[in-house]
């Protein structure tokens, strides 16, 4: 469902006035400003979840303080490697993350290399549990490596929402230029949302208004849509 119609008033109207109190959300990354106009437009508490159909579904979820999602490392071994070095990066860097199964109910998997972008908090968690903190970033084609920095569209997207846009958009690299594509009605956060991103990208940014529908992005489609090496 485009956004445009997922956030329209009828449809707000229609989840405030629904029982539902809880959201668990699985598929993709989540912002943190996808998280907050959802909570908002429900009234309902959105937790996050990951899963991978190579291993056994659902692996990891979010507790009540929802910073980063517990897994149980004795049922799954997870590694993050550096993609450039190929050797294990620190607690809490970005790696690509390397599955192994360690019990009989799952598919079995030794060392599988995922092109998932992830992170991994060894600490205690506020909420008392052990359980390491898995942190999904995105997938390896959907993702620039700029000045030292992995960018992914989670962080265009934090961008957009929190200056007003809410449809579907995608980000066109080249040498050249960076253009990005959004569903929605020029406002007046157009000169703001240029020098954000421009930041962000380290590369003059222009931004393209399209109608609602013209992207037809689906969940397993990429933001991203690059045609130079970022990697510097």
């Amino acid at each position: 469902m485009a956004s445009s119609v997922a956030y329209s008033p009828e449809w707000v109207k229609s989840a405030r006035q629904s029982k539902v109190n809880t959201l668990l959300m699985g598929g993709g990354f989540l912002s943190k400003e996808r998280r907050k106009l959802l909570e908002n437009v429900w009234d309902a508490t959105c937790y996050n979840l990951f899963g991978m159909s190579e291993m056994f579904g659902p692996i990891a979820a979010e507790c009540t303080f929802r910073d980063g999602m517990h897994y149980r490392n004795d049922y799954l071994f997870i590694e993050v490697i550096d993609p450039v070095t190929h050797k294990p990066t620190q607690n809490g860097e970005i790696g690509i993350a390397v599955y192994s199964s360690l019990w009989q109910k799952g598919f079995p998997l030794l060392r599988y290399w995922s092109d998932d972008f992830i992170s991994i908090n060894m600490e205690t968690c506020k909420c008392g549990s052990s359980l390491p903190r898995l942190y999904f970033h995105g997938k390896m084609a959907d993702h620039i490596y700029s000045q030292g920095v992995y960018v992914f569209p989670e962080h265009v997207e934090n961008i957009l929402f929190e200056n007003g846009f809410i449809g579907d958009y995608k980000v066109k690299i080249s040498n050249e230029k960076v253009e990005v594509l959004i569903e929605s009605s020029k406002t007046n956060n157009t000169d703001t949302i240029v020098v954000q991103l421009t930041k962000l990208l380290s590369k003059r940014v222009e931004v393209i208004f399209l109608p609602y529908g013209a992207l037809n992005y689906s969940s397993f489609g990429n933001r991203f849509e690059i045609t130079q090496d970022w990697r510097k």
